[in-house]
């Protein structure tokens, strides 16, 4: 008598339970997270606000200030909501900017950090356009 090919519903069942077990272990992990992702991201995020803030004075014809608070690692124009940022990722320390209407901005530096990565957006005194310089070791 020729014997049929194929799985039993015993092996089947094994190796359902197998991969269901091996599913669960990867979900359980959580998110694989990127500390310089999550770095840039924010580095984005507070960019596009600073951006947002010299347009808004250009536009309102009036001053417009952009906050960014170390301790409550939070950040945006006064009057408006403010912005967290992302878990992990601080401020060195507390920055106020002022973007007038000519375009101009008083302030410094803002300096975002992530272990040993470091990303610093700085403002232009003179024409109030923000670039971004990352300095990862």
């Amino acid at each position: 008598m020729k014997r049929a090919e194929g799985f039993t519903l015993l092996e089947m069942i094994v190796v359902l339970a197998v991969l269901g077990l091996v599913g669960m272990v990867i979900v359980s992990r959580g998110p694989m997270r990127s500390p310089t992702l999550e770095l840039r991201v924010a580095a984005q995020g507070m960019t596009a606000a600073m951006r947002d803030g010299r347009m808004t004075a250009i536009v309102m014809a009036r001053p417009v200030i952009f906050k960014a608070n170390a301790p409550l690692g939070r950040y945006g124009m006064e009057g408006r909501p403010s912005h967290a940022l992302p878990y992990g990722v601080m401020l060195a320390d507390d920055v106020t900017l002022v973007f007038h209407p000519d375009g101009s901005v008083t302030g410094r530096t803002v300096t975002l950090l992530r272990g040993g990565r470091r990303i610093t957006l700085a403002a232009s005194a003179l024409t109030g356009s923000v670039t971004v310089r990352e300095n990862v070791p």
